[in-house]
């Protein structure tokens, strides 16, 4: 199966959110080398894509979240 991304902007929730949801299920993915937390602090204020001209800039009161990366650490903000 392919990996999924899900985008609803703040017209299509009930509350006026943007949610960005994305899960990978790749074959080693179900076998996680690393669980990281993503506290608000340490998240950045705006999203460039890497294989796109797409760029978004982040609500200033992100939640915390959880993140299994299996790319170093000088791959991203969740490498």
């Amino acid at each position: 199966m392919p990996c999924t991304t899900i985008l609803a902007g703040k017209k299509a929730t009930a509350d006026g959110s943007t949610l960005i949801a994305r899960n990978e299920d790749y074959g080693h993915a179900f076998n996680p080398k690393r669980f990281i937390v993503v506290t608000p602090d340490k998240q950045p204020k705006d999203y460039q894509s890497v294989t796109s001209k797409c760029k978004v800039d982040l609500p200033g009161n992100p939640m915390r979240y959880t993140a299994v990366p299996e790319l170093e650490s000088d791959h991203g903000m969740v490498g």
